[in-house]
C-alpha cells in the first residue's frame, strides 16, 4: 500500500499571534510614553508643590489661631517672645511662646513646654513647614522641629546683654491684642516662615522704620521655600502666600546685622514690605 505524502501547512493565524515589537514599533513606544512622561512629571511636580503651600498655610493658621486663644485666655496679654544669649546662641528661654533654638534642638521638647503648646492642641507638626528641608546643627539625619518664627515687636523680652534689650520697655514693642487691634490686626503680621539659615530662637528679628538712622539690615530672613514664596500671618487670624523679590537662601549668614546693599533692589523691597507690617 502506498505511503501517503503528508504536507503540514503552518498555521498562519497561530503564526500572527505569535508575532512581536518590530523595533520601529518599540520606538514609537518608548517615544510615546517618553512624551507622556515630559507632559505629566511637571504637573504632578506642581501638584505637589501646591500640596505643600497649602499645608504650609494651614500651620500658619494653626499657630496664629492658638496665638489669638492664649491672648484671650490671659487677660488681653499676648504670648511672651522671649531672647537670651547663651554663649554662642540665642535661644527662647522658659516662658516664651516657643523654648529653645529650632538649628539645635533634636526633639520638641522646645515645642510641649511653650506657652502656645496647650492652645496648639499639643500638635507638633504645625510648628513645622512640609518643604523645610533642613536638619539639627551636626546630626544630618535629623529634620528639625520648627519653620516658624513670630514678630520680633510683639511682646519680646531680649536679655542678650546689648541695647537690644531696650525693647522691653519700648512702646513700639506691643504687650496685648487690644493694642494690635487699634493698630489694625490685619495689618501687623504674627508668624513667618522663617529662612533655615537664619532660624534660631522663636523670634523674627527686623530693624524697625521707626529708627530713622538704622540702616536697612537683616537679622532674620523670610523664607522662599515655595516657588519664590513665603508664608505669613496676621492679628486678625488670616494668611497669606507672599512672593519675594530678593533672594537670600544663598547668602552667608552669621548671627547679627546683614546690611543690605543699595544695589539688591529686591532685596530691599521685601525688607520695606516687611516693615510696612511692623506696629508703628
Amino acid at each position: 500500500m502506498p505511503t501517503r505524502l503528508r504536507i503540514r501547512i503552518p498555521n498562519q493565524r497561530r503564526r500572527r499571534r505569535r508575532r512581536g515589537f518590530t523595533i520601529v514599533e518599540l520606538l514609537v513606544v518608548l517615544a510615546v510614553i517618553g512624551l507622556l512622561s515630559a507632559l505629566l512629571l511637571p504637573a504632578l511636580a506642581r501638584s505637589k508643590s501646591t500640596s505643600r503651600l497649602a499645608t504650609c498655610l494651614n500651620n500658619i493658621k494653626q499657630l496664629q489661631l492658638a496665638w489669638l486663644s492664649y491672648a484671650h485666655d490671659n487677660d488681653d496679654r499676648l504670648p511672651t517672645n522671649r531672647v537670651e544669649r547663651r554663649e554662642f546662641d540665642l535661644v527662647a528661654p522658659s516662658g516664651s511662646w516657643v523654648v529653645g533654638n529650632a538649628k539645635l534642638d533634636p526633639d520638641d521638647t522646645g515645642l510641649r513646654v511653650g506657652q502656645l503648646w496647650p492652645h496648639a492642641g499639643g500638635n507638633a507638626g504645625i510648628y513645622r513647614c512640609p518643604s523645610d528641608n533642613s536638619t539639627v546643627q551636626d546630626r544630618p539625619g535629623m529634620p528639625r522641629n520648627r519653620s516658624y518664627s513670630a514678630n520680633f515687636w510683639l511682646n519680646s523680652e531680649v536679655k542678650t546683654g546689648t541695647a537690644a534689650d531696650q525693647i522691653n520697655g519700648d512702646e513700639l514693642n506691643l504687650l496685648r491684642l487690644s493694642q494690635v487691634s487699634a493698630q489694625g490686626a490685619s495689618r501687623v503680621f504674627v508668624f513667618i516662615d522663617e529662612e533655615a539659615a537664619s532660624i534660631d530662637e522663636g523670634a523674627f528679628m527686623i530693624g524697625n522704620p521707626a529708627f530713622a538712622t538704622t540702616p536697612p539690615f537683616w537679622v532674620s530672613f523670610p523664607a522662599e521655600r515655595h516657588d519664590g514664596k513665603g508664608t505669613l500671618s496676621y492679628a486678625d487670624g488670616h494668611v497669606e502666600a507672599h512672593r519675594w523679590q530678593g533672594s537670600r537662601a544663598k547668602l552667608t549668614y552669621t548671627t547679627g546685622k546683614l546690611v543690605i546693599p543699595s544695589s539688591d533692589i529686591g532685596g530691599l523691597a521685601d525688607w520695606g514690605w516687611i516693615q510696612d507690617r511692623l506696629p508703628d
